[in-house]
């Protein structure tokens, strides 16, 4: 085989009669090494492999090829792969240099073809890998070595190599690595859901394999990168693409490879198997004269007499549009008084095979020892021979299944249309159960090549000489389908509905920078190629062939698409013709969003939502709710669901968005979910992670622009207000993006599913048994825990040093009085209050001696602050674990609260401190203000005024820097509510929260109490102290009064029944007892869950006082002061861990409870310690702390 470049004329379509002459040829023809590939499965080629023997073994030529089905068109595949082998000279060239894409529409045709040819080729050290959506990128270079020499053969759908493109820049350099690009059901190019993706895909790589050659020096690349790219530069990428149901292979050809293309079309009269179709038309009843459904009824019972009279005992497929058709026609075939199996020997035979495979069955059902299916219903109608298949099948009875179909011994399989492009399971007679699908709610008819793919399943080569097609329809359609199967339909473009989104993502990937590369672009693609052959479909009115007529209109287009991108900001115009991406735009792309919903998403970045209505409006994104219908046999599943959820539906299920919303949530309650729910709910929230992490890193984006000095041209096309970041939003926002990543909310019980060998029986298992928290694991006894779960040591021993490894964080808000802050004078009369927040991260060492979980470099961490009255922003910040540990396991930032005089001429003017404005680094701060009726400030005057403000702030004597954000708000609004929040991205249970309450009202009193003891100090012959901070030079006894003046302050706003206050000459004691309210449970309460949840709700309530006290700016600040004062040390405050704050009832104990628990918050300060407390001394007996 020497003659490579050489090549040979064939006709597009192949003459039958030239087949039928053609010899068939050996295996043997081939070099020894590779006859072992086929020798198991046959000794000779058939006639259409033979006829194509020379064409793909002996040329280069980017081949096409329209074969029927069951011809052997995977053998061809097989054929193309030898020929990339036969290049190189050793097993150790062809691991390191052979490379081989390979797509297919469906998962499961992925996955059988990596199986399949791992095996096959294994001699020759070729690896494969499958990436399907069940695995990710990262999954795929952890099995490869460097520059990806250990995988040869990548087998993906479309829609996940794209997904890999987008997102992995090291995927993009493996492009230039692939010598041969394998499509399987090409014809996929015409389908309206998916055809634009698998187009996209292909112009992309064609787009990004041209681009490489001019890119083989790039800095970026290693020296080994460098070499091997200098050697394939002039490669030819060549392209085999298949199919049983695409006529039109010439324009295919032309779109892959428009120099080197061929496309090869073969008579159907070529089938190995030959195939008889017959077109029976059934007139419908009275009553299902105008209902498709109950027509589909009426031929559930008409379907035994085809079967029985044209099968000929031998295996039967009946497809069937739904699920609930497939189960309702495979219970009347099984209710029928004969069985469908041929004789007794073959039903003996398919019960041995059943419990021959209990084995290899006990993995597929998570190590069950059941070994027959574990569907109830299928297992009674197989046992007439009957067996019925569709996705919403447990995953181990569909894999059953195939292997006694496969095999013979389930006489008639019953399954739905979806089966005819996945697993390979012919049969000798296939019957299409009416020509009627549902597609969102409503009936369409089947589509011809829809058609073709189901009746090509019929006939089994090498075991069958002739096949038979049955099509059931109405007798008024028969005449049509009758000519249907007889016509051709021609592979149209389907990527116009999304020419923006895919234009887009070539600008993000720099493969366009301008409208003429833009047009160039669309040249490359299918749809140029169709718009050319048939532009009346295509809305064009240009002369078919003419392809210069052609030119305007993809110039318009490209136009008309910039501009929209340009008006929602994600591109900029550099000139009057070139462009680049926006970083909104690089969002979009990388998480694979649509334009629409990028516009969706960025308009809840300004809105105002709860959990419940941002959670709402993600489900009506098309990336989640395309494809999902509602049936009516899921609304019982539905509803049973829906009374466990979180935000409860109070009206029916009608809508596919409903569905959506209670599956998500089910998810993340942990709830069990229905097998024929289960496909639909892993769509969703594989597309709801997507899209939840892109309104994340939108909100990042938004921030960045909002909180920040330099503003680019693409941002001030946003037109963003700097009072559009809501603080409820951002945390729904995180905590939802976090649940789609661990499939659990924020605060569910169940969070030790995350840890290893931990699923949902055990999870459960150890939250009967009250270990709930990462902290009660932490501080059980090993061997309890094993006992609950009934393992063996060392198992308890190992869970908790696996909790143990985990991070613990601890996130602290403090007043700090210890350091100033100075306006100049002129700044200085606009702001009434001022004061100053200290935010510290602290990060526990023990995680950086343990990493068995969660990597510091892999766990990333949100921490943001925010005001609860403004719902504000004023912080924002994305980090991993490791730049915790770098900074010596410590993150600190200080917040600063400024209140601006209303009276105060806020008309901002010219000065030295603007001058500097874009000098100042200060991307962090926050300029809030609140509309009120009365509000004499506008927004913008704040914005204003308090930018100004900023930029002439001198923190402890130096400018403003990074570490500072600022918070101003008009003065009429007294109190604000700073809260910080710890939330882990991809792991529950980590969180944390602190809070901390400004009451400036409170401030006054505080400052009038102060100066009522001094001048009462002054008047009894003490002179007044001219420190700048009067708080620091107070005495014991200057404390004692303040105290004392303010207990009917505190009492009134904590409710506290007792303060108790006691000093000396070292020691000044304040002790606040509040009693809650009684615990006494009622008399009619019967239900025990309803006393736990009355007790919990009691105890919230406890709870939110004792914090109200704790953090009373009253308390606080008399603490600080004696942590100032020269008499005492200055030692950090000490609180008690979260785990003495919290109370856990025990719903097995007795339900007597008749006492009431006593509360308490003590703090001191003395010469050797300085504390703050909260303490619960219990007098129940059944409550646990």
């Amino acid at each position: 085989m020497k003659n490579f470049n050489s090549r040979l004329e064939i006709p597009p379509l192949i003459d039958s009669q030239l087949i039928e002459n053609q010899s068939e040829r050996s295996i043997n023809e081939l070099p020894e090494e590779f006859v072992g590939i086929f020798s198991d499965r046959f000794q000779c080629f058939n006639r259409i492999q033979s006829f194509l023997f020379d064409v793909i073994l002996k040329t280069h030529q980017s081949l096409v090829i329209c074969a029927p089905t069951a011809s052997g068109k995977t053998v061809l595949l097989e054929m193309a792969m030898i020929h990339e082998i036969m290049k190189h000279e050793s097993k150790n060239a062809i691991s390191n240099k052979f490379h081989v894409l390979y797509l297919a529409p469906l998962k499961a045709i992925v996955e059988e073809k990596c199986l399949e040819w791992q095996q096959r080729f294994f001699k020759f050290k070729v690896n494969c890998f499958s990436l399907t959506g069940d695995t990710e990128f990262e999954d795929y270079k952890a099995s490869r070595s460097t520059n990806f020499a250990k995988v040869n053969i990548l087998l993906a759908t479309p829609e996940k190599f794209d997904y890999m493109i987008r997102n992995n820049s090291e995927s993009r350099e493996l492009l230039r690595l692939f010598q041969l690009v394998m499509i399987d059901e090409v014809h996929m190019l015409g389908d309206k859901l998916r055809g634009d993706k698998l187009e996209a895909t292909i112009t992309r790589i064609k787009a990004i394999r041209d681009k490489v050659n001019d890119a083989f020096t790039s800095e970026n690349y290693s020296d080994y990168a460098k070499s091997d790219c200098l050697s394939k530069r002039s490669n030819h990428l060549r392209f085999i693409a298949i199919s049983a149901t695409a006529p039109n292979v010439e324009d295919i050809a032309a779109w892959l490879d428009i120099k080197n293309g061929y496309g090869i079309r073969l008579s159907p009269e070529l089938r190995p198997v030959k195939l008889k179709k017959f077109v029976f038309g059934v007139e419908p009843i009275k009553s299902a004269a105008s209902s498709e459904y109950r027509f589909d009824i009426q031929l559930s019972y008409k379907l035994e007499r085809y079967i029985r009279e044209y099968s000929s005992a031998k295996p039967t497929l009946v497809f069937c549009s739904t699920r609930k058709s497939v189960e309702f026609t495979a219970k009347i075939l099984a209710s029928s008084h004969l069985s469908f199996f041929a004789n007794h020997s073959q039903r003996s035979k398919y019960f041995y095979e059943l419990s021959r495979l209990a084995e290899s069955q006990l993995d597929m059902n998570n190590g069950s020892t059941e070994f027959n299916f574990k569907n109830a219903e299928l297992k009674l109608t197989l046992a007439t021979g009957v067996g019925f298949y569709h996705s919403g099948l447990d995953h181990g009875d569909r894999r059953l299944l195939e292997k006694l179909f496969a095999q013979s011994l389930v006489p008639v399989l019953v399954s739905t249309s979806s089966l005819a492009m996945g697993v390979n399971l012919p049969a000798h007679l296939v019957v299409i159960k009416n020509t009627v699908q549902y597609n969102a709610g409503y009936t369409t008819e089947y589509d011809i090549s829809q058609i073709l793919q189901m009746i090509g399943r019929a006939g089994r080569q090498h075991l069958d000489e002739d096949s038979v097609a049955i099509i059931l329809t109405k007798e008024e359609k028969k005449s049509t389908y009758e000519s249907l199967l007889n016509s051709e339909k021609a592979v149209e473009s389907n990527l116009f509905r999304t020419l923006a989104e895919q234009l887009m993502v070539e600008i993000v990937l720099k493969t366009i920078n301008s409208i003429k590369m833009a047009m160039d672009w669309i040249c490359s693609t299918f749809l140029f190629i169709r718009i050319v052959k048939n532009p009346r479909l295509y809305g064009s009115d240009i002369q078919e062939g003419d392809y210069g007529q052609a030119m305007p209109i993809v110039k318009k287009w490209c136009q008309t698409t910039m501009n929209k991108l340009k008006s929602l900001g994600l591109i900029i115009f550099k000139g009057q013709e070139n462009f680049d991406s926006t970083p909104l735009a690089r969002i979009m792309t990388k998480n694979c969003v649509s334009v629409a919903t990028t516009q969706k998403l960025m308009q809840l970045v300004q809105t105002k939502c709860s959990l419940q209505k941002l959670l709402e409006e993600l489900c009506g994104c098309k990336e989640l709710n395309q494809d999902v219908i509602i049936r009516v046999n899921e609304k019982r599943f539905l509803n049973d669901l829906n009374k466990k959820i979180r935000f409860r539906f109070k009206e029916r299920f009608k809508t596919n968005i409903a569905k959506i919303n209670c599956l998500i949530q089910a998810t993340f309650e942990c709830l069990t979910i229905e097998t024929c729910l289960l496909q639909d709910c892993n769509k969703i929230m594989s597309s709801g992670q997507r899209v939840s992490k892109c309104l994340v890193e939108i909100f990042f984006y938004v921030y960045k622009i909002i909180f920040s000095r330099k503003e680019t041209e693409a941002d001030l096309n946003l037109k963003l207000s700097k009072h559009e970041m809501h603080l409820e939003t951002f945390v729904s926002a995180v905590r939802l993006m976090q649940a789609f990543r661990t499939k659990m909310w924020y605060d569910s019980q169940f969070i030790s599913k995350q840890l290893p060998k931990i699923g949902q029986t055990y999870a459960t298992v150890l939250i009967e048994n009250g270990y709930i928290t990462f902290q009660d694991l932490m501080e059980s006894n090993p061997r309890s825990i094993e006992f609950c779960l009934k393992r063996n040591p060392p198992f308890g021993s190992l869970l908790i040093e696996e909790v143990k490894s985990l991070p613990k964080y601890c996130l602290t808000l403090r007043k700090n009085l210890n350091q100033e802050f100075i306006l100049n004078e002129r700044m200085e009369v606009q702001v009434q209050f001022k004061a100053m927040i200290d935010f510290e991260v602290h990060l526990n060492q023990q995680f950086h001696r343990s990493l068995k979980i969660l990597k510091p470099e892999n766990h990333f961490i949100f921490i943001f602050v925010g005001c609860l009255e403004c719902d504000r922003m004023i912080c924002l910040y994305r980090m991993n674990d490791s730049d915790l540990l770098k900074s010596n396991n410590f993150f600190k930032n200080t917040i600063i609260l400024l209140t601006l005089q209303q009276e105060t001429n806020l008309t901002r003017t010219k000065n030295v401190g603007d001058e500097k404005l874009t000098e100042v680094a200060t991307n962090d701060c926050e300029i809030n203000a609140t509309k009120s009726s009365d509000e004499e400030l506008s927004l913008q005057k704040i914005d204003e005024t308090s930018m100004n403000l900023i930029n002439n702030i001198e923190l402890f004597g130096e400018k403003s820097s990074e570490n500072s954000n600022f918070h101003c708000f008009a003065e009429n609004q007294a109190k604000h509510t700073i809260k910080a929040f710890l939330v882990s991205e991809s792991f529950a249970g980590l969180d944390s929260e602190a809070e901390l309450t400004f009451d400036f009202d409170e401030e006054k009193i505080f400052k009038s109490d102060l100066e009522t003891v001094k001048n009462s100090t002054s008047e009894n012959g003490n002179p007044e102290t001219n420190s700048q901070d009067d708080l620091d030079n107070l005495e014991i006894d200057e404390i004692e009064e303040l105290i004392s003046r303010s207990k009917n302050k505190i009492d009134q706003s904590s409710s506290a029944d007792e303060i108790e206050i006691s000093s000396n000459s070292n020691l000044v004691e304040c002790k606040i007892n509040l009693k809650p309210y009684s615990l006494k449970s009622k008399k009619n309460r019967q239900n025990n869950s309803n006393k736990l949840s009355y007790h919990r709700k009691k105890f919230k309530t406890h709870s939110s006082m004792l914090n109200s006290i704790a953090n009373d700016p009253f308390i606080q600040s008399v603490i600080a002061s004696l942590k100032k004062s020269k008499s005492y040390p200055s030692e950090e405050i000490i609180r008690a861990p979260k785990s003495k704050r919290k109370i856990r009832l025990n719903s097995n104990r007795s339900n007597d409870i008749s006492s009431a628990s006593f509360y308490s918050l003590d703090f001191s300060c003395s010469k050797t310690k300085a504390n703050a407390e909260i303490s619960m001394q219990d007098a129940i007996e059944n409550i646990d702390f």
